[in-house]
């Protein structure tokens, strides 16, 4: 039911557009932000991101387990 494979391409597809606007933003305002901020705001993104890939990494474990689960029962 859960295609995991299509997930992951999407997520995947969608990071790297958020990481190249979120790139984008901040080059354009490191003229009148101090660095500070900048290194705030891409530490608070790094740690959703790798928040995320944990989320991630969990469902496709679940989704293993509960295959070789089934396949062992039948």
């Amino acid at each position: 039911g859960f295609n995991v494979e299509s997930f992951i391409s999407l997520f995947l597809d969608s990071s790297v557009y958020d990481i190249i606007v979120l790139v984008y933003d901040v080059s354009n305002e490191v003229v009148n932000v101090d660095p500070f901020m900048i290194m705030n705001s891409v530490f608070s993104t790094y740690l959703w991101l790798f928040m995320i890939f944990l989320l991630l990494f969990t469902l496709i474990i679940l989704h293993y387990m509960t295959r070789n689960v089934e396949d062992i029962s039948s």
